[in-house]
């Protein structure tokens, strides 16, 4: 009866064990999708805004052919 009960005890501890590896694997795993999902779209929004803000610029800053500023 102890060499059962000590026999599910270890067999309790490795599949906690392997639960627990397997668990820290996907949790690496989505931790680098989120790292390189922020990188793709931070880099595309700072792009637009960087576009975006030097249009807005040469626009206000624009002059026509008399060298007047257009508004």
């Amino acid at each position: 009866m102890v060499l059962v009960k000590e026999t599910e005890n270890e067999i309790d501890r490795q599949i906690r064990y392997f639960l627990e590896e397997k668990l820290e694997g996907i949790l690496e795993e989505a931790r680098k999708v989120k790292k390189r999902r922020q990188e793709v779209f931070h880099g595309k929004k700072t792009k637009r805004k960087k576009e975006f803000r030097i249009r807005k610029y040469t626009r206000r800053n624009a002059t026509d052919a008399l060298g007047r500023r257009s508004m």
